[in-house]
């Protein structure tokens, strides 16, 4: 089921190490920590992706995290 209507339509990159760095870097500056370093990490996948949209259940972290692309974080 994930295969067939979720994958199909997403395309996956690899985050280099320049990109972690300035994920931690950002993470470090909005002070999140733990799991929350994930949501920092989706945010720097998007932006390097060029993302249009962010969909989120979670739209209050990714929008501390993510002031940058504000905008552009909403629930699905």
């Amino acid at each position: 089921m994930i295969e067939g209507n979720v994958l199909a339509r997403l395309e996956t990159l690899e985050l280099s190490l320049r990109d972690y760095r300035s994920a931690l870097k950002s993470a470090k500056a909005v002070g999140a920590r733990g799991g929350a370093i994930y949501d920092v990490l989706h945010l720097e996948a998007a932006r390097r992706g060029e993302a249009k949209r962010i969909l989120t259940v979670n739209v209050r972290h990714f929008q501390a995290f993510g002031p940058d692309v504000k905008a552009m974080i909403t629930e699905p």
